[in-house]
């Protein structure tokens, strides 16, 4: 007898990942990767970051293999703790041909030792691993620290 195990890895082509625009921001700053135009949201600071061909490349891996590619709607992303107020300042936002397909909000409080389901677990290691990659890039680093220099001028209340 002749079984078949079906494989879990998935065939991506990393031309596919042209179809996909990818938002990622925080409290401070909001990054479109296909763009590359970086802006902070507290002053008139912004720049223009070009990933390499191998970041692209990595980062496209990774969104297909962490399934990015098939959410769809509002998520919400938290540490199983109850908590009084909101505290999802990480936002991911998929869009495909210019639509948006999907926003995810991350809480801060989650970390690796949060209960989460399958795909929220995917779905915050790719947040992980995406920004282990950008903070690698000179020009992203640059663009945080300068973030980090200027956030004494941040007069925002957050309630």
């Amino acid at each position: 007898m002749v079984t078949c195990k079906k494989s879990n890895v998935r065939k991506y082509d990393p031309n596919h990942f042209n179809d996909y625009e990818l938002n990622f921001s925080d409290d401070n700053f909001e990054y479109n990767l296909k763009s590359g135009k970086f802006n902070t949201l507290f002053s008139d600071f912004a720049d223009t970051i070009i990933l390499s061909r191998k970041e692209t490349n990595t980062i496209s891996k990774l969104f297909f293999e962490k399934y990015i590619d098939t959410l769809g709607g509002e998520r919400y992303i938290s540490d199983s703790k109850i908590i009084t107020m909101p505290d999802f300042h990480e936002i991911v936002v998929v869009k495909k041909h210019n639509k948006q397909k999907s926003h995810t909000s991350i809480s801060y409080l989650v970390n690796e030792e949060s209960k989460l389901s399958a795909s929220d677990k995917d779905i915050f290691n790719f947040k992980v691993e995406l920004l282990k990659i950008l903070y690698k890039n000179t020009e992203f680093k640059k663009c945080i620290d300068t973030v980090k220099a200027t956030k004494h001028k941040d007069n925002r209340i957050f309630l």
